[in-house]
């Protein structure tokens, strides 16, 4: 095989089209995050993106996006990092799905793969299981919660009541009682106006204070990456940034990406002084509702234990953190961390 590195925006159309060819072959794939539009839009906020393009025969067979830097957050630790010749997914920990571009079932050498792009570890969080040429990698697995609505709103309703979940019915109580207190509902599905990513952010640091540390970055860098996929709008792939009001009150914001495919769930901030009526839930359902009207297939919630995903959750795929090392230090270091996670598993 022969690995040609280039930056994401050399990217050409004949390449993307291949590359949404290679996602459409692959159910593994089939996530916003592994959109080209994703790559590109990531990679034009921050420095150090690169696609690996690999030939066989002299036909593109995959795509390997990557950034230098590790997946811890930016100043010291990344240029230490850097400096040790560590890479990521491209993204960072905002990318919820990553690996090589390919169809089911290709595979490469890790060691050559990460000779051709010039890196002695790649850390990744979100691989798929299916994933032949980081398998021997995986350090962890979690459960990715997804949503199969492909039978429209109407049949997901049903789906809730056969299981017996009251989930659907105490949100329209909530929703009744967050109307009587503050006015009627209004759902903005697709808001333009990106100074609202702000305040979804801020109120989602305030229900959750180590959310910087979940996501791995700083607000200012990823309202910066949430603003630059907000303003993405193509058929193909969206930022989508929905809101809830009750009366003139905005009580909750929601940031998603969708595809022609797939909406996901992302990130949701509510408003302190409504958080009783559970104004989340009541744009969560309002969001799985819109997703149906827009042809989407399905709604990937993440991974996480909270209640409300096993009870909407039809299923999910099973996603792998790991690193493949190849350089002295790095591997010692990542072959210790795989160890004692091996240890905890077993325990």
């Amino acid at each position: 095989m022969q690995i040609r590195l280039i930056a994401p925006a050399e990217l050409d159309s004949a390449q993307i089209a291949l590359w949404r060819r290679f996602q459409a072959a692959n159910p593994a794939l089939d996530s916003p995050f592994c959109a080209p539009e994703f790559i590109l839009v990531a990679a034009s906020q921050s420095d150090g993106a690169r696609v690996a393009v690999i030939h066989e025969g002299g036909e593109t067979c995959a795509f390997f996006p990557f950034q230098y830097g590790g997946l811890g957050r930016p100043g010291l630790v990344d240029r230490a990092f850097r400096a040790l010749g560590v890479a990521c997914p491209i993204g960072r920990k905002v990318s919820e799905c990553h690996g090589i571009i390919a169809p089911a079932g290709f595979e490469i050498d890790p060691g050559a793969l990460l000779d051709a792009c010039h890196i002695n570890a790649w850390d990744f969080h979100r691989l798929p299981l299916c994933d032949a040429t980081f398998q021997a990698y995986q350090t962890s697995v979690v459960h990715w919660h997804a949503i199969d609505i492909a039978d429209g709103h109407p049949a997901f309703v049903e789906r809730m009541r056969a299981k017996g979940s009251d989930l659907l019915s105490q949100t329209a109580r909530k929703a009744r009682g967050l109307a009587r207190d503050f006015g009627p509902l209004r759902f903005v599905d697709d808001e333009r106006d990106p100074r609202f990513i702000d305040t979804v952010l801020a109120w989602r640091e305030r229900q959750y204070p180590d959310a910087r540390v979940i996501d791995g970055m700083e607000r200012c860098d990823t309202r910066d990456l949430l603003a630059a996929l907000h303003a993405n709008r193509s058929s193909m792939f969206a930022g989508r940034l929905s809101l809830l009001y009750a009366g003139d009150e905005l009580v909750a914001g929601h940031f998603g990406l969708l595809s022609p495919t797939v909406a996901t769930y992302g990130y949701m901030g509510i408003a302190d002084h409504a958080g009783r009526h559970s104004p989340g839930m009541i744009l969560l359902l309002r969001l799985i509702e819109s997703a149906c009207a827009l042809g989407c297939g399905r709604v990937d919630l993440g991974a996480g234990d909270q209640r409300y995903k096993h009870q909407l959750s039809t299923g999910g795929i099973m996603l792998a953190s790991g690193s493949v090392a190849k350089h002295s230090l790095v591997k010692r270091y990542r072959d210790a961390k795989r160890h004692r996670a091996q240890l905890d598993h077993a325990t």
